[in-house]
């Protein structure tokens, strides 16, 4: 359970590293004792168990991953921690910022997820962090192969919170059939966020397209409209 009230127990295998040793223990009761100095440990190795780990040192934690699939774990486990309310918000965007530096499909992909769920409840609170996360990631990716998808969705989140990115690709939706896959729905979001007569032209741009890949780009970014003055008008002319 989110909140951890449950009266309910039950075995959980635990793999832990110690001293650069993986070890495997079964827990059985409410609690268990490892021997050895806090630093030298870290608790499911390779994110395989599935558990949530508190840790009182969270950057020990994360600079003690040896791997993607480590770092994704503390970073999963201190959100979880979060939305539970036994941790801070500066704390988990503390951790954001350790990794933001680091380009990895699963790990890039969850913190946007975590911090876009963050943004929509409250922007103010998670805007500056976000932005300079989606920038790190942005020039990490240019270049990299075989990344399209993870380059796309870093771009067109970052259209949508990053405003002097949005104003500077915005324009690039006159050429939209000429503009690469990746950065189409990037040029979109952009246009709905700082794009005159947004609503106009985006259904124009709908209307003129003949694949549904493409009219679903429109879509979504037509859903980041926040001038209500540009959707006034008919809807079916």
């Amino acid at each position: 359970m989110l909140g951890g009230n449950t009266a309910d127990t039950w075995p959980i295998p635990i793999i832990y590293r110690f001293n650069g040793v993986v070890n495997t223990v079964l827990m059985e009761r409410d609690t268990l004792m490892l021997s050895g100095s806090p630093g030298s440990l870290f608790l499911n190795v390779n994110g395989s168990g599935y558990y949530r780990v508190r840790y009182s040192d969270w950057s020990r934690a994360l600079s003690s991953a040896s791997n993607h699939l480590e770092r994704w774990s503390v970073i999963n486990d201190a959100y979880a921690h979060l939305l539970q309310g036994s941790i801070g918000l500066n704390e988990y965007l503390s951790l954001v910022r350790s990794v933001s530096d680091i380009v990895n499909y699963l790990l890039t992909t969850t913190v946007i997820s975590q911090l876009g769920t963050l943004y929509s409840i409250k922007p103010s609170a998670v805007k500056e962090v976000f932005t300079e996360y989606l920038r790190t990631q942005s020039t990490l990716l240019e270049g990299v192969s075989g990344m399209d998808d993870v380059r796309e969705l870093v771009l067109s989140r970052r259209a949508l919170i990053d405003e002097d990115y949005a104003k500077s690709i915005a324009g690039l939706i006159r050429d939209y059939q000429g503009l690469s896959p990746v950065m189409r729905q990037a040029v979109v979001n952009a246009y709905a966020v700082v794009g005159d007569k947004p609503f106009e032209v985006l259904r124009g741009l709908y209307r003129s397209l003949v694949t549904d890949e493409d009219r679903n780009k429109v879509l979504a970014a037509m859903l980041s409209i926040t001038n209500r003055m540009s959707i006034r008008g008919p809807w079916t002319s």
